[in-house]
């Protein structure tokens, strides 16, 4: 994994594989604080480990605003920015940042720790106490094995489990392991070598709504979309990297492709899904009227199915194993190596109005199966500390599931962005009352009025160009008639980019995959009670089989206790 390794008292001496090491030993404590950093070297003028008389500075990712930031506060070398920063704001310093990155900051005189993630999230952050010690590190399996050298057992968070089973992803902080925490979407820690402090430096929640007319909304819109966009593009350039943007039959990935397109950023872009399904064919026209260098990755079959492993270590073991294997399967396919970030369209649609139910104040969140809903932790009250449906669903959707994406394309050495993700427009999209952002409707607007040049292909989730909100509501009807059709001929491979079930029911190879895997490890949950409740979880669809398969793997390959 890259990022970083730290340890507040190494004295187990445990070392970590990474590319620089840093150490400083505290006088005053008679205690060891050992810094380690592997990075790839992919917008490597964006990261930072350095140390001076006074401090540590770590930054890994890229800063989308580094230039901006360096040019607004007249200091070009990058670690005097941070110190700036740091004298000026303290644990604030991170919110004038935008990208994807995580940190930490080592003042030497208090020998305080603060250590940070993104506003997204998109990079994780996991931390643990363990015999006085304290251990930060990008990967779960790390910590899991400072653990266990210095003699902590490494137990099972049956929690974590039922989250799993549930929602197919942890909720707020889990990890499959017990005592090991992850920071959420801009949190932070402090370590002063006895206490570990955790706030946040800025909260979603206090975003008000406000009374804005829709015209005032829509120019909102699309002046903070356009702005995220030549963050994203001009980095690429800074770098004299490529573009290169996924596409698909949605809207929000026709938002980047077409607006950049519009504003000079030519992409070249890649699509995967089942062969012939509509997001291979409404990429397809649109990539060729734009002439855009196109490549189609084909799903058939689920062959991706097969790599278990890696798929649940790039994930953590936070969410289940098939959520991104697509993504990942489609990019072993493609060579990155002169394109800078991977442009996407993440979370357009749930951000303006998909996360809006019509029920108001109802703050459930989606289930990917109910059969131990039942025995999802109790804290899930924590629910009340949320201000809206959209800001629950924000992080315990999109942060601690979605995000998987984002991991997937840091282990192939670059970094995942979407200006449906930047912390503006994320900003500006929950100040607008969810009344007018129901259904996607204020959505639909924003594009028709805007951009109507994107109106002219289909939306895949319709089957109609998305001219009219009536096509939408009429496509519930027709999605059932199709949905009847297409299973009464046999052909639910024409039903979705990834029809799972079809591809498990006709492909006999990760049947046997399958079956076998949980016959061999199923063994390794010695607790009668849960490995039934294991057993009765495979017994279910191809997501339930691999939820399972997900937290199986994990215990096995980190010799997890139950």
């Amino acid at each position: 994994m890259f990022g970083f390794n730290i340890i507040y008292d190494n004295s187990s001496s445990f070392s970590v594989e990474g590319d620089d090491f840093l150490s400083y030993i505290s006088e005053k404590k008679e205690k060891q604080i050992s810094f380690s950093y592997r990075r790839f070297t992919k917008f490597n003028d964006d990261k930072i480990f350095k140390e001076d008389k006074n401090f540590i500075f770590g930054i890994d990712g890229v800063i989308l605003n580094l230039s901006e930031l360096k040019n607004s506060y007249g200091i070009s070398d990058y670690f005097k920015l941070i110190k700036h920063l740091w004298h000026k704001k303290t644990y604030l310093m991170p919110n004038d940042f935008k990208g994807e990155f995580t940190g930490f900051i080592f003042d030497k005189s208090t020998e305080k720790l603060f250590v940070f993630c993104n506003q997204t999230a998109t990079k994780a952050v996991y931390y643990s106490k363990c015999k006085g010690s304290f251990m930060i590190s990008s990967d779960v399996s790390t910590i899991v094995a400072f653990k266990a050298q210095i003699g902590v057992e490494n137990i099972l968070n049956k929690d974590a489990v039922y989250s799993m089973f549930t929602y197919g992803a942890m909720l707020e902080n889990e990890t499959l392991v017990k005592g090991i925490t992850r920071l959420n979407a801009s949190e932070y820690i402090v370590i002063d070598g006895v206490k570990l402090l955790v706030n946040k430096y800025q909260d979603f929640n206090e975003i008000g709504y406000s009374t804005n007319s829709k015209k005032q909304n829509l120019d909102l819109l699309e002046n903070s979309f356009e702005h995220a966009l030549k963050l994203e593009y001009q980095k690429d350039l800074e770098y004299g990297y490529d573009h290169i943007a996924t596409l698909s039959g949605g809207l929000d990935s026709r938002m980047n492709v077409m607006l950049a397109n519009n504003m000079g950023f030519k992409n070249d872009v890649f699509c995967f899904s089942q062969s012939n399904y509509l997001d291979e064919q409404i990429s397809r026209e649109i990539s060729k009227k734009l002439d855009l260098k196109y490549q189609f990755i084909p799903l058939d079959e689920g062959n991706y199915f097969k790599n278990i492993r890696e798929n649940v270590e790039i994930s953590r073991g936070t969410v289940f194993y098939l959520s991104a294997a697509h993504f990942n399967y489609s990019l072993e396919k493609i060579n990155l190596e002169k394109y800078g970030l991977v442009h996407s369209g993440l979370i357009g649609d749930a951000i303006l109005g998909g996360f809006i139910s019509n029920k108001p104040n109802d703050f459930i969140l989606k289930k990917m199966s109910t059969k131990f809903n039942h025995k999802v932790r109790a804290s899930i009250d924590s629910y009340k500390k949320y201000s809206s449906e959209e800001t629950l669903k924000l992080q315990n959707r999109i942060f601690n599931l979605i995000n998987v994406g984002a991991f997937t394309v840091e282990n192939h050495q670059s970094y995942l962005v979407s200006p449906f993700m930047d912390v503006d427009f994320i900003n500006t999209c929950l100040s607008i009352p969810p009344d007018l952002k129901r259904n996607g409707k204020l959505y639909l607007e924003w594009i028709n009025k805007y951009h109507p040049e994107l109106t002219k292909y289909k939306w895949e989730r319709t089957g109609f160009k998305p001219t009219h909100f009536w096509k939408t509501n009429l496509s519930r009807y027709s999605n059932k008639i199709k949905l009847e059709y297409f299973r009464l001929l046999k052909k639910e491979d024409r039903l979705s980019m990834t029809p799972v079930e079809f591809w498990f029911r006709n492909n006999e190879k990760i049947q046997l995959l399958y079956k076998n895997y949980f016959d061999q490890y199923i063994l390794l949950v010695d607790d009668s009670s849960l490995r039934k409740d294991f057993e009765e979880m495979f017994k279910g669809n191809v997501f339930e089989k691999a939820m399972v398969i997900t937290v199986l793997n994990f215990i096995k390959e980190n010799n997890i206790s139950i």
